[in-house]
């Protein structure tokens, strides 16, 4: 390699050349963390519902608490063939992030070491002979029954990763939107689906629509060019509603993905 070249490779893994979101990504850029959120809700009828795999409204904890993973199989569990363990995140009292892996027991509940006032994601991180998980893993409230908590946070099953369109801004920080997206799979001829993104700011109770968009069995991607601001500690979630009425619901998706970036003094 020349000495030319060689500047120039160093100039890259810097990110000097590079497009500024891929430098946020790569971790480039200081007091900027990029956040991407998506989910699917299976079967939304006339009744609106957040977009997430367990399906109905999404019940956010009213206060911070342990958390308590199990599975509907036994097979989940460290030498089982299906999930192993899994790696959970989320908010601690104070709306800092916190994260840690939990190994399964089954059907058995596992509590987690941190406290959360909110959880926002979780993935596999080690599974046996299956490579995904052999039941559906549930993050909640104790005592479950037969792996089934009471109250279901989050879940995860053959994906090994939860679909949660909803998400918390971390503390000190602001989330700055910069684009939206909905999928709808409507089998009935004029019909449609209502979806819409709602935020509660901290402290008050008050849940705020802040995108509303219509659609009929396509996708529909919004680009902010003004990326929206939304404050710390604040509450967002995709919701939906189809005009389709009978047992079979419409599936519906949402993404949207944008940049935290810290709001106190630089050093």
């Amino acid at each position: 390699m020349t000495r030319r070249s060689k500047e120039i490779s160093s100039i890259s893994r810097v990110g000097r050349t590079e497009p500024f979101n891929l430098q946020v990504s790569r971790g480039q850029v200081a007091y900027h963390t990029p956040v991407e959120k998506f989910g699917v809700n299976p079967d939304i009828v006339n009744t609106e519902e957040t977009i997430w795999q367990q399906g109905g409204d999404y019940p956010w904890p009213a206060s911070v608490q342990t958390m308590y993973v199990s599975s509907t199989s036994d097979d989940d569990a460290l030498g089982g063939t299906g999930v192993e363990k899994i790696k959970v995140f989320g908010l601690d009292v104070n709306y800092d992030e916190v994260t840690e892996e939990v190994e399964l027991d089954g059907q058995t509940q596992v509590g987690t070491d941190n406290q959360y006032i909110r959880i926002f994601r979780a993935y596999a991180t080690l599974a046996g002979s299956g490579g995904t998980s052999a039941g559906t893993i549930y993050i909640g409230t104790a005592p479950s029954v037969a792996g089934v908590p009471p109250v279901v946070y989050a879940n995860l099953a053959a994906s090994n990763q939860t679909q949660l369109a909803l998400y918390t801004v971390p503390s000190n920080t602001t989330l700055y939107l910069g684009s939206v997206g909905f999928t709808a799979a409507i089998a009935q001829a004029n019909n449609n689906v209502t979806a819409s993104v709602r935020i509660r700011e901290f402290g008050t109770n008050v849940w705020r629509t802040i995108i509303t968009q219509q659609l009929r069995d396509n996708q529909l991607f919004l680009h902010f060019d003004y990326p929206l601001a939304i404050p710390e500690k604040t509450d967002i979630e995709m919701r939906a509603i189809s005009t389709t009425t009978g047992v079979n619901g419409v599936t519906v998706s949402g993404e949207f993905e944008g940049v935290n970036i810290w709001n106190g003094d630089v050093l």
